[in-house]
C-alpha cells in the first residue's frame, strides 16, 4: 500500500470510528464507546450487533449516520441488519461504498 493509499485508509477509519463512538454514546451507552476509543478496538469489530444491543431500529439510525459522514447512500440491502453478521462487515461494506462513490464522482 502506497503512503496515499494508507492516509486515505487512516481518513475512513478516523471517520467510522468517530461516528462509531457518537452513535454508541448516544443508543447504548458510554462503555462501548470507551471501547471503541481504544487502540485495542479491533476485538469488537467481530461482535454481532445483537450482543451489543444494537436492533433494527438502531442499525438503522446508524446507517444515517454512516451515510451523512461520507456523503453515501446505503442501497436497500444496506439497511437491513440481517445483511450484516458484524461492524466488521459493516466497516468493509462502508469503505467499498465511500471508495466507489469518489471513483464515480471523480
Amino acid at each position: 500500500m502506497n503512503e496515499q493509499n494508507a492516509v486515505a485508509v487512516k481518513e475512513f477509519d478516523d471517520s467510522f470510528y468517530r461516528v462509531l463512538i457518537a452513535f454508541f454514546r448516544e443508543y447504548t451507552g458510554d462503555n462501548l464507546a470507551e471501547t471503541m476509543m481504544n487502540p485495542s478496538r479491533e476485538h469488537i469489530l467481530d461482535s454481532e450487533f445483537k450482543e451489543i444491543g444494537i436492533n433494527s431500529i438502531a442499525f438503522v439510525k446508524m446507517i444515517i449516520a454512516l451515510e451523512n459522514e461520507f456523503n453515501i447512500e446505503f442501497g436497500d440491502m444496506g439497511l437491513d441488519v440481517e445483511n450484516f453478521s458484524s461492524l466488521r462487515q459493516l466497516r468493509e461494506y462502508t469503505e467499498r461504498m465511500v471508495y466507489e462513490s469518489r471513483a464515480n464522482n471523480g
